[in-house]
């Protein structure tokens, strides 16, 4: 049985929705596999989650964890080459505007379970 554990880490989470033409779909997909390896090397990346609507499989959400400032977020990583080439290739696919959403956590109100987030 997995165990659980309680987590208060410092940092912000960044949820970003985009609604992507069907067309779109697959060559979105295959841009987005370069950027989250990228994403996900960042040392100060600590969790990156994707998902995919069942019912408007155009609408693809994930949620970034970062153990860094919005400041840092927003002048370092937002300007790496790899985010900026993705932007140019991907915003072109949008149905609509993307939706991008900064939260911080609320401190005793979070857990992980070992082995969850995985695959």
């Amino acid at each position: 049985m997995a165990s659980s554990t309680t987590m208060n880490p410092p940092g912000i989470s960044v949820h970003i929705t985009v609604h992507i033409r069907a067309e779109e779909i697959p060559a979105f997909l295959h841009a987005f596999r370069s950027t989250f390896d990228a994403v996900a090397n960042e040392p100060e990346c600590t969790l990156f989650q994707v998902y995919q609507s069942p019912q408007n499989p155009g609408e693809i959400s994930w949620v970034e964890h970062w153990s860094a400032s919005l400041e840092y977020l927003t002048g370092v990583i937002l300007n790496r080459d790899y985010i900026l080439r993705f932007l140019e290739l991907t915003e072109p696919m949008y149905a609509r505007p993307r939706e991008a959403r900064v939260l911080t956590r609320v401190a005793g109100l979070g857990m992980v379970k070992r082995g969850e987030g995985s695959g």
